[in-house]
């Protein structure tokens, strides 16, 4: 009996080092699968917990530092799911590695983003497929990834040539814990603003963030392409809107960009500054859009508890000062936080804690500050579709220790619509965000009649459409530094836009 030879590379991510490990099941006969078949196959033979769709032209972008040239058919479910295929293609089989590592970081950098936010489909990254043959890639993340090498060994079988496995490189791993040592300054921060000092001096790594004394700290890395891409698609939707909606770009910074110490940062080679890589993207934005930088605002009161120790998110005292840089391109005063009641929450530990060591009694508190007009409202729409009236500022006293940041405009849903009876000039805005814009809305919420919150990762819908139905006089895009170097906003937002 003749046997059948299939090359076939099965990588499971690996949730505690993030990287990825190569298993290859070759038999002795010279046929090789058809990557264009075991695309279909994994397609409509795996079960999905979300209607899988055609991103189009958007599916590029999800794959950052991919070689020119390449191509990428991807389906994908709502952004609740972790749940995709996708089919890369790059031209030469020369260029196979430099698109594997792009894939496996789109795995990494979706494992983070899941992780923070609807942890339950982590375990479906953990275990994503990814196969390779030629100049082809596939991955494929489902909760029945079980069955993906079957399906993808029944799939029609082309060729005559086996074609090798690519192997992980060392590159894209990333160690799981590791402690530095000071180096000779390479960044320092300039005299007028206050100056940052860490307790221990030194700083730990335990993928995926940094650790300094109690405080976690995300990564983060400028991606020239994905800013691009980003600035790209804000800037069409400004020429789509011009003459009707005006558009503000208003890049958030992360806490590593802002209240890492300065004796930390100066030990990092690999730092990279995120007030120059706001500019940068300042520097991309078209004249119909409005750029908001908020990094000196931030920067000038980095001395204060702008971001939370154990989470990922800045406190609302971080967002305040963002939004007095809004206010400031808008044209308008802002409402202080003297003239605002506010509430507080103790005993917060976010998203970090998990990769952190410290101690059980090591927690944040969250000030949350009503908006200037207490009879502003707010319905939220969840992802089934369901409307429901809700706090603007939630109590969160009873909530679980991980949760309290939802006090914020209910966290994240796909759609929120805002009312303020204060504001009598029938002003609309969109606001297109993810969870960092949660703390702004109730400050923005003061001076608009109307807000629609959107979360681009969950919402489906054309933003340019949907402004011209509501008759959008302003549209906010508040999107954390960090993702936008990612390639994950910029393809959600082209898939919307």
């Amino acid at each position: 009996m003749k046997h059948i030879q299939r090359t076939v590379a099965l990588l499971l991510v690996l949730a505690s080092v993030l990287g990825l490990t190569a298993c290859s099941n070759q038999n002795d006969a010279k046929k090789t699968t058809d990557p264009q078949a075991a695309f279909q196959a994994l397609l409509t033979q795996l079960e999905y917990d979300t209607e899988l769709k055609d991103v189009g032209d958007s599916g590029a972008m999800y794959f950052p530092d991919l070689p020119e040239g390449a191509t990428v058919k991807m389906y994908a479910g709502s952004g609740y799911y972790a749940d995709k295929v996708a089919l890369i293609t790059v031209s030469q089989e020369s260029e196979v590695e430099a698109a594997m590592n792009s894939v496996k970081t789109h795995v990494q950098q979706l494992r983070s983003q899941f992780q923070s936010y609807i942890p339950e489909e982590v375990p479906k990254i953990d275990n994503a497929v990814i196969w390779q043959q030629g100049t082809a890639i596939i991955l494929c993340i489902s909760p029945d990834y079980q069955k993906a090498q079957s399906v993808i060994d029944g799939a029609e079988a082309l060729g005559t040539q086996p074609t090798e496995t690519t192997q992980p490189t060392e590159e894209t791993a990333q160690p799981t814990e590791e402690t530095t040592q000071p180096t000779d300054p390479t960044a320092e921060v300039p005299a007028s603003y206050p100056t940052l000092t860490s307790k221990s001096g030194t700083y730990s790594f335990r993928s995926p963030i940094f650790q300094v004394d109690d405080s976690g700290f995300d990564g983060f890395r400028y991606i020239e392409k994905s800013t691009q891409e980003y600035a790209d698609i804000v800037n069409k939707i400004a020429e789509n809107l011009k003459g009707t909606t005006k558009v503000y770009a208003l890049p958030v910074p992360t806490s590593i960009g802002i209240v890492l110490p300065d004796d930390i940062r100066a030990q990092m080679k690999d730092y990279a500054d995120q007030g120059e890589a706001i500019a940068s993207l300042m520097s991309m934005l078209s004249e119909d859009v409005v750029g908001v930088d908020c990094y000196d605002n931030l920067m000038q009161h980095r001395d204060e508890y702008l971001y939370f120790k154990t989470d990922h998110h800045w406190t609302a005292r971080g967002a305040y000062y963002a939004y007095e840089a809004f206010c400031k391109a808008k044209g308008v005063n802002p409402y202080t936080l003297e003239q605002r009641e506010s509430v507080d929450f103790t005993g917060f530990r976010g998203s970090l804690t998990q990769y952190m060591d410290i101690s059980s009694d090591v927690s944040d508190t969250i000030t949350a500050y009503y908006p200037y007009f207490r009879n502003a409202t707010m319905t939220f729409t969840d992802k089934n579709g369901t409307k429901i009236d809700w706090p603007i500022i939630n109590d969160v006293s009873d909530y679980g220790a991980a949760m309290k940041y939802s006090t914020f405009a209910a966290g994240d849903n796909p759609f929120t619509e805002f009312h303020n009876p204060g504001v009598t000039d029938g002003s609309v805005c969109i606001v297109v965000k993810e969870s960092f814009g949660c703390a702004l809305m109730p400050f923005l919420v003061d001076h608009y009649s109307t807000i629609y919150e959107i979360d681009y990762r969950y919402w489906d819908g054309s933003l340019t459409e949907f402004a011209k139905e509501v008759g959008a006089d302003e549209m906010i895009f508040a999107n954390n530094t960090m993702r936008l170097n990612e390639g994950l906003v910029a393809g959600d937002l082209n898939r919307i836009a």
